[in-house]
């Protein structure tokens, strides 16, 4: 029996809107939209202003222009939020998020508490390359990085997965340093700041350098606080004269755990969607981003607050995943064992 054109047309509607669905533009999408954008740190600090500087301007160069809004959700060295991003968060492009590079390195050596994987988000970009630094107090008894292969240098830290209390374990190990880290400084490293004004701790052994400059800059300045050790895959020009943390790499080995220990660094300040976000809409956040490096009203934002930005692509970042990923197994078992991560 042949059906009629009436209902033949009706089932051809109902089969074309999955379709129509699917299709919906980028735009159509993000018009009227807003974005929130998950902070993996409390107020204040190096990650919150970066995450309130692309918030407030990343929307101009999207289809639709949405607004965008920030929520805060520290916790566990950053990586809640990461969690969070990667199980929980809405997978249409309407959450982002500012990820703890630290602590996407970290999965990836076996951190039971980074439960994602890194390589299954859409990256969108990193708004700066950072170069952790150690900093020392005026008064504290140690004045010099050689002072500290010889004199136990107590450093504060905000969490055994951040980089303040990773990287002096690592030195210690494989540099023969004598950190001793006061951790349980919750919140930004302003609270570890405030520790080594009252003589509680000696220094930080591996804050950020931007946050460095924007939360304690004038200390800098007066020479109250001091840089002796600057820890980047490549030396900062303005930190000339203090001492590069390869400098004291003593062999090859150490040399190839310290590249993947410093591998973070290229993209600290990193921006993503999650899992399952459809590819126009990552693609039309990547060049929203990329846009943005281009804006002088950014740039202008960027300068008032203090940030030094530095533009690092979406795809770039999931090539330096994959470098790590590509790591021979030993040095990634060295790079764990200097984190104190159990092989699992």
């Amino acid at each position: 029996m042949l059906l009629d054109k009436k209902i033949l047309s009706a089932a051809m509607v109902m089969m074309l809107v999955p379709y129509t669905v699917s299709a919906q533009s980028v735009e159509s999408f993000y018009k009227g939209q807003q974005v929130t954008m998950i902070v993996n740190s409390r107020p204040g600090g190096g990650s919150d202003s970066y995450a309130r500087l692309v918030a407030k301007n990343l929307g101009r160069f999207l289809p639709g222009k949405p607004g965008f809004i920030t929520k805060n959700m520290p916790g566990g060295g950053g990586l809640a939020a990461v969690n969070y991003l990667f199980s929980v968060a809405r997978q249409d492009g309407s959450e982002v998020g500012i990820f703890n590079a630290d602590g996407i390195i970290q999965s990836l050596l076996g951190n039971s508490n980074a439960r994602f994987d890194p390589t299954r988000f859409n990256w969108i970009g990193s708004v700066n390359n950072e170069v952790p630094v150690t900093v020392l107090w005026h008064t504290a008894p140690v004045k010099t990085m050689a002072e500290v292969f010889t004199t136990v240098t107590i450093v504060g830290g905000t969490g055994a997965d951040y980089k303040n209390e990773i990287l002096p374990r690592f030195y210690n190990r494989y540099l023969d340093t004598k950190f001793k880290v006061i951790g349980g400084y919750e919140g930004s490293t302003g609270h570890v700041l405030l520790a080594m004004q009252r003589g509680e701790v000696y220094g930080n052994a591996a804050w950020s350098y931007s946050s460095v400059l924007l939360q304690a800059g004038n200390f800098i300045k007066s020479g109250e606080l001091r840089v002796i050790l600057q820890a980047g895959q490549k030396t900062i020009p303005s930190l000339q004269g203090v001492p590069w943390v390869y400098d004291y790499v003593k062999d090859e080995r150490t040399r190839q755990i310290m590249d993947l220990m410093l591998a973070a660094g290229n993209f600290t300040r990193a921006f993503g969607a999650p899992p399952g976000v459809p590819t126009d809409r990552t693609q039309a956040l990547r060049a929203a981003f990329a846009a943005m490096f281009e804006d002088a009203s950014f740039l202008d934002d960027a300068e008032k607050m203090k940030l030094p930005v530095d533009f690092t692509s979406g795809k770039e970042i999931d090539e330096i995943l994959a470098m790590v990923s590509r790591m021979p197994a030993d040095i990634l078992e060295a790079a764990k064992v200097a984190m104190e991560y159990p092989s699992k």
